[in-house]
């Protein structure tokens, strides 16, 4: 995707906005549904910045989790126009490996040349090590190599005028300061395997938690190799006899500490970063029909400053028990009201917590996320997101649950007392 002129993230993002508004044009005079042209839209864009890839997909990807920027079917639909690229060729992969690690035969006896996923971000295909373990080979594309990345961080800043229309009230330059950061952490895989080791050092004497091990000498900045574990969805928890109780209290153990007494949270939360392992014989250390979990998630690499933290549980408590003004006296405490919207937020507060059909998680998710009413640190949306990923996590497990079930009660013991 070389040779374009300097100018082409302006006239990528001129070019698709002028789609998207045509569409939105002629879906009004059809009348047809607002969702239904947000669908649409946020599809050819999708669309349009997965062709360009690297830094242009990932700009589509920090969008789809983005709720105040967009409607759920905007983001929804953007999303899917991001996931059909096709993955790199099995060439291409074996010029990565020969960059980053010399020649690959040195490490691996065989490499599938299938991958197992792709994304923007890396491509995973299992192998074999000389002295037999299979393992996982984390790939990152070479549209996501540093130098093309702060290329194209430069081209996108220089079209930020083009991005502020669509997304006000919201200001382009934090949306591109968190997407440079995604990425930096993201394309860096030697840096993501220190997390990994680091995570499976804290997690060491949890025997429900697995994190795989990170073969350093077949890693570096552009390849992450771990050792490869065999595993299902946590979709199939039912499917496979194993109780869920046990499993969902496993996975609130391995990431409350984390999201609330340390603050942690992701730029972007990962998808697929847990999975149930798949052992042809259980661990005996374990009650009988409870699985461990596999751990990838290693990008929860920002905390919130200690006074959001201390927040973190007033914020909660006032969700969970639904009270308006417990609520804004937390907001109130951040000036997080915009100001000329004082007046109606009390009322706005009260519908959205008395909302039969959103789970509390739900609820903070919205509620940090409304750039029209407030003005709150951004790290605390990028929290909220993280916290909401942990709820999906959760009805992955028991989809059969009451909707309105989520991790908040046991997420409550390990918030942070305010001093």
């Amino acid at each position: 995707m070389s040779g374009r002129s300097p100018r082409s993230a302006g006239w990528l993002l001129a070019g698709s906005g002028l789609a998207v508004a045509l569409r939105r044009r002629f879906d009004r005079l059809r009348r047809t549904p607002e969702d239904v042209r947000d669908a649409r839209a946020g599809r050819a864009l999708g669309q349009a910045l997965r062709r360009r890839g690297g830094v242009y997909a990932e700009l589509g990807l920090e969008l789809t989790v983005r709720s105040e920027l967009a409607s759920t079917a905007f983001r929804s639909a953007l999303a899917g126009g991001l996931a059909t690229g096709e993955p790199l060729p099995f060439a291409v992969v074996q010029q990565v490996l020969e960059r980053e690690l010399g020649a690959a035969h040195r490490h691996y006896s065989w490499i599938d040349p299938l991958p197992l996923e792709h994304s923007a971000v890396a491509q995973v295909h299992r192998a074999r090590l000389h002295d037999g373990p299979l393992v996982e080979i984390r790939i990152r594309p070479p549209s996501l190599e540093p130098e093309r990345v702060r290329t194209d961080l430069r081209r996108l800043r220089r079209a930020a005028p083009i991005l502020q229309r669509w997304l006000a009230p919201a200001s382009a330059r934090p949306l591109l300061d968190d997407l440079e950061r995604t990425v930096e952490e993201a394309t860096d895989l030697a840096r993501t395997g220190q997390r990994a080791a680091q995570l499976a050092a804290e997690l060491r004497h949890d025997r429900a938690a697995v994190v795989p091990d990170v073969c350093w000498p077949a890693t570096a900045r552009g390849v992450l190799t771990l050792e490869w574990v065999p595993r299902f969805p946590l979709g199939a928890a039912t499917a496979q006899g194993l109780k869920t109780d046990d499993c969902l209290a496993t996975l609130l153990r391995i990431y409350a500490p984390r999201l609330l007494s340390a603050g942690a949270f992701h730029t972007r939360p990962p998808e697929g970063s847990v999975w149930l392992v798949n052992e042809s014989v259980p661990d005996e250390a374990l009650p009988g029909g409870q699985a461990r979990l596999l751990v990838l998630d290693f990008a929860m690499s920002r905390s919130l400053p200690e006074p959001l933290r201390r927040e973190t549980g007033p914020l909660l408590r006032a969700v969970a028990g639904r009270s308006a003004p417990e609520l804004r006296g937390v907001l109130d405490r951040l000036a997080g009201v915009r100001r000329g919207r004082e007046a109606g937020v009390d009322q706005a507060l009260t519908q959205l917590l008395t909302s039969p059909d959103l789970a509390p998680v739900e609820l903070l998710a919205g509620l940090l996320g409304d750039a029209s009413r407030f003005e709150l640190p951004p790290e605390l949306p990028a929290w909220a997101r993280s916290l909401g990923h942990i709820a999906r996590m959760c009805r992955a497990l028991d989809p059969t649950h009451d909707p309105t079930h989520d991790p908040l009660p046991a997420l409550l013991a390990h918030c942070p007392k305010r001093g």
